[in-house]
């Protein structure tokens, strides 16, 4: 099975898009494509792929599944600098 070795670069996500992007290079490290990470989860290719296009809509649980089935984790620590609008928030 693929796994995220040593050699792949933590990443910080501070935008919706960074996060699918990072779950792009993960599944990319891995060699794996959108359908067999779906097929991890139980989920069809249009959902890993919307993921990874940051499109509005997709849940926590879809994301910890997606998160579980790469071997990632997320840690949640204080933002260096805060930026709402890499939220679509108006300041």
């Amino acid at each position: 099975m693929a796994e995220i070795d040593d050699t792949f670069p933590e990443s910080t996500v501070r935008s919706v898009a960074d996060i699918g992007h990072a779950l792009l290079r993960a599944r990319r490290h891995m060699g794996l494509t959108q359908a067999e990470v779906g097929a991890r989860v139980r989920m069809k290719q249009g959902t890993i792929s919307n993921l990874e296009n940051g499109s509005p809509g997709t849940t926590l649980r879809t994301l910890t599944l997606v998160l579980s089935a790469l071997n990632l984790e997320i840690v949640v620590r204080r933002r260096r600098k805060a930026n709402m609008e890499d939220w679509g928030v108006e300041p």
